[in-house]
């Protein structure tokens, strides 16, 4: 493997750990972490699972697949009533895309409904990551 691909790239995959069925790929040789898809995140929690489950999400999400242009990942966590969904598959939502903004609307106007019908709640990755971080700092602060 290192001689076809080089030192350089043998310690990048090295670095990289993994984590079955997460979304995440733990870096070793960077300070932050990255999600394993190139795409949008959101973070949907508080998840009525009676109204909406995997084949439901992927119906109300039709519109923004584009009959297999884009993709999309489920990561459910632990409680099975949270999620991080992630569309992926196509350069148009790559991070620094200039049509990701576009599909970041349109994503999130196909979730509004459902969260004003009380079936889901949603954030953005970054608002949950920032919630977590926030809730770990104040129990440091206690214990």
């Amino acid at each position: 493997y290192r001689a076809r691909m080089g030192d350089y790239k043998t310690l990048e995959f090295m670095n990289r750990v993994f984590l079955m069925f997460s979304a995440f790929e733990l870096r070793l040789n960077q300070v932050s972490d990255r999600l394993m898809f190139d795409g949008i995140a959101r973070h949907i929690y508080d998840v009525d699972t009676t109204a909406l489950n995997n084949r439901a999400f992927l119906e109300l999400l039709k519109p923004v697949l584009e009959e297999g242009k884009r993709k999309v990942a489920f990561r459910w966590c632990s409680d099975n009533r949270s999620m991080l969904l992630i569309l992926h598959g196509h350069m148009d939502v790559a991070c620094d895309a200039p049509e990701r903004e576009a599909c970041e609307n349109c994503l999130d106007a196909l979730l509004k409904p459902q969260e004003e019908q009380g079936k889901l709640r949603v954030r953005t990755l970054e608002a949950h990551l920032d919630a977590l971080s926030s809730v770990v700092s104040t129990k440091d602060d206690v214990g």
